[in-house]
């Protein structure tokens, strides 16, 4: 064998190695064969995964295919759809192109494709989702984390797993490897690969990042690519252990929906902070740092009993019965008075928290008739109602405070009506003249906006 099909073997050699450990540790002791799709664009990363997991699929036995995902953004766009088919055919690796619609919706046109293309991995059916970042991606992204001024999360850059409920688990084999030995196993294979002419577009970020800023850190520190990665390791752990801290510190304090507010005040301030953070990143907050500050400031200052909010990106932080929770903003929007008529139906559509479900029951629930004198609504300012065979009436606020019901959602409650009387309100149930008696008809109403 010649010097250079032995060193064409050795590169192909050393990658596939190092691919078939990443996948060996992934499934240790698989009880079925693992399906796998990659992020195929058609570059050269991710067409150099795809070659080599078809290479080890004749001794690894697992299933391949791939997914395209094509943003319509570029002239090209069909092209690199086409190519990618080709190449898949010449494989013999099944492909799925899904077409996206890239909505920028104020966050920049990167972040906006890269939402639309997880959107689409999230849809999939697999064991997981290989994606082919690598060490030189890893480093760009730590730089531009450190110019965003972002958390210990951020600068840990991109994991090599990541877990998601929402779908199959994300996985990066290439995160330990140089583009350089990709470009290297590329050209002894003897690949076609495609170039996305918006790479040399320094108008994005990264590109910047890639082209101007890495090499100049790299004239002066050589090793800037393995140092970042590394630091991204170091930054990864200490966020592990953050979370595993505020884990430990909510779970002191008791909070499960909700955080009570006086054993989270216990808490040192930076530790209040660290399991704040957590709270919210769980309800999926968007957590900026001056928010979270005042946040902390806020709620460390309110009164045991004060109602206080304090609002984030989509959502608000806010107090209630003594305790921190989690609610979307659009909870505080106010709500237009619209009545609809109800004439027997299964569900009735409500503009929060989902539907309004009506069960028929024989002695229990709401009498209602079916004549169209029920009707649904909001609630009216100074209703009042009764819940007392006693049919004492009292203002549907007093009541709707007794039950805890949380004040941001009182305005949003489902109210049905009968010729203009309470029948049902959401939270509190029926109104005493309107329960079915023993062997009388009734309807069970329940909505699922509140707990």
């Amino acid at each position: 064998m010649s010097n250079k099909a032995v060193a064409i073997d050795q590169a192909r050699s050393e990658l596939l190695l190092r691919l078939d450990a990443f996948l060996s540790a992934q499934f240790p002791q698989a009880q079925r064969l693992p399906h796998l799709v990659v992020a195929y664009s058609g570059g050269l990363d991710s067409s150099v995964l795809l070659h080599a997991l078809q290479a080890l699929r004749a001794i690894r036995n697992f299933q391949l295919s791939a997914i395209h995902v094509h943003h319509g953004l570029s002239r090209h766009a069909d092209d690199w759809a086409a190519h990618c088919v080709r190449v898949c055919e010449a494989w013999h690796v099944p492909l799925q192109v899904v077409r996206v619609q890239v909505n920028p919706d104020g966050r920049g046109l990167e972040a906006a494709a890269r939402v639309a293309r997880y959107a689409a991995y999230a849809a999939l059916q697999a064991d997981a989702i290989l994606l082919a970042h690598h060490q030189d991606d890893q480093a760009e992204t730590v730089v531009l984390q450190a110019m965003r001024g972002g958390s210990l999360r951020g600068l840990s850059a991109m994991p090599a797993t990541r877990r998601s409920e929402a779908g199959a688990p994300l996985l990066r084999p290439w995160l330990g490897v140089r583009r350089a030995e990709l470009l290297n196993y590329a050209r002894v294979s003897k690949l076609d690969w495609i170039e996305d002419d918006s790479n040399a577009n320094e108008s994005f970020r990264r590109n910047a990042v890639r082209r101007r800023v890495m090499p100049e850190l790299q004239a002066v520190f050589p090793d800037v690519t393995g140092v970042l990665c590394r630091g991204a390791a170091y930054f990864a752990e200490s966020a592990d252990l953050l979370d595993a801290l505020a884990e430990i510190d909510l779970t002191s304090a008791g909070a499960d929906t909700h955080v009570p507010l006086a054993a989270w005040r216990a808490l040192p301030e930076p530790r209040a902070r660290n399991a704040l953070r957590l709270f919210l990143e769980r309800h999926g907050a968007r957590v900026r740092r001056a928010a979270l500050i005042e946040a902390v400031r806020q709620l460390r200052q309110a009164g045991e009993h004060a109602q206080c909010r304090v609002d984030l990106d989509l959502h608000a932080l806010v107090t209630h019965q003594a305790s921190i929770h989690v609610v979307f903003k659009t909870w505080f929007d106010v709500p237009v008075q619209q009545e609809v008529e109800w004439r027997g139906e299964a569900s009735m559509s409500w503009p929060m928290g989902g539907g309004v479900t009506f069960q028929q029951a024989h002695g229990q629930g709401v009498r209602l008739p079916l004549d169209g004198s029920a009707r649904l609504g909001l609630r009216v300012s100074g209703e009042r109602m009764s819940r007392r065979p006693d049919g004492l009436f009292r203002p549907m606020k007093d009541w709707l405070r007794e039950a805890g019901v949380p004040y941001w959602q009182r305005p949003w409650l489902p109210v049905l009506r009968v010729g203009g009387q309470v029948a049902w309100v959401a939270g509190l149930g029926a109104a005493a003249p309107f329960l079915a008696q023993a062997e009388e008809p009734g309807w069970v109403i329940s909505w699922p906006g509140l707990p």
